[in-house]
């Protein structure tokens, strides 16, 4: 990328469209008063920000952990209650693994 340079009347341009500022938050990216979320590379633009539930991410971020089903236990259950009255996810609602018999045994023979 091009070093930028500020324009006299204070703003960037880049790609023909002009920004307040050149680097900002994620709010300030999507509302188009910034160009860019970072200095350098690691900056995100807009084409790299999406609005998922009223939160900014990264798209790249959100794929991956569509790929991956991060949280997919929760997700199941939230769909099976749904219609149903609402209920706040707590850690123990999805079943886990139960302990084996043998951790339980070898838990009283150290006593």
């Amino acid at each position: 990328m091009v070093k930028q340079i500020r324009k006299k009347n204070g703003k960037y341009v880049v790609g023909g469209k002009s920004y307040p500022q050149l680097v900002g938050s994620r709010a300030q990216v999507m509302h188009g008063t910034a160009y860019k979320t970072g200095h350098g590379k690691k900056g995100l633009t807009k084409s790299q920000l999406k609005m998922v539930r009223g939160r900014i991410v990264s798209v790249k971020a959100s794929k991956s952990a569509k790929k991956h089903n991060h949280l997919g236990k929760y997700i199941s259950l939230a769909k099976r209650n749904k219609g149903k009255k609402f209920v706040t996810m707590k850690k123990g609602m999805v079943k886990g693994k139960r302990k084996t018999r043998r951790a339980k045994k070898s838990k009283k023979s150290r006593r």
